[in-house]
């Protein structure tokens, strides 16, 4: 605006604000439209990867292949992501880049403890398949480049439904009797 208000005529020089005005907002309705197609097109990963891809693991199954690696579905869906990443990594400034980016960490951060709801593994093994996928697309998902990343939500998830010990009403926890009797020792020296 500054540099043509100078060189154009009078009678443009009112024009010439509205114009810019009306082209800036177009230009962000613009990329905003773009962000929400990249946006629904990893919505559309998650829902197939979550979906058929999930359905297809046995959390349980007591064979050792693939332990301690993520399950395909996981794979399929961070590759995606990453391939995306890499694209647009090439093409736009980092601003523009996070832009897009904050609502697909917000997809993951929704969409993956509804897809993880009904996955209730009763092994360690199960467990420790759970752990493995959520903490591989979360370390794919820190490793963009220029990112605030998909912050702590998948980690608490994690945390609260995987790692805890589950407790019915009834149960209490047991002591181990080393550290009971260390208490009551403890206990006898304070009298």
């Amino acid at each position: 605006k500054k540099i043509l208000q100078p060189s154009l005529p009078d009678k443009f020089k009112s024009h010439l604000g509205v114009e810019i005005d009306r082209l800036v907002a177009e230009l962000i309705t613009h990329r905003k439209r773009i962000a929400e197609k990249f946006a629904e097109m990893i919505e559309s990963l998650i829902d197939h990867c979550c979906g058929a891809g999930m359905t297809a693991v046995n959390w349980d199954a007591r064979n050792a292949d693939g332990l301690g690696k993520p399950q395909e579905y996981m794979t399929k869906m961070t590759r995606g992501v990453t391939s995306m990443y890499n694209v647009l990594h090439k093409h736009l400034p980092s601003d523009e880049l996070q832009e897009v980016f904050n609502p697909i960490f917000e997809l993951f951060n929704s969409k993956v403890p509804i897809a993880f709801a009904n996955v209730n593994p009763s092994t360690p093994t199960g467990k420790s398949r759970v752990r493995v996928d959520i903490n591989h697309l979360l370390s794919s998902l820190r490793r963009l480049r220029g990112l605030s990343g998909p912050g702590d939500a998948l980690e608490t998830f994690l945390a609260n439904k995987f790692d805890k010990p589950k407790l019915d009403k009834n149960d209490k926890p047991k002591l181990d009797e080393a550290k009971l009797d260390e208490a009551k020792l403890d206990e006898a020296k304070l009298d």
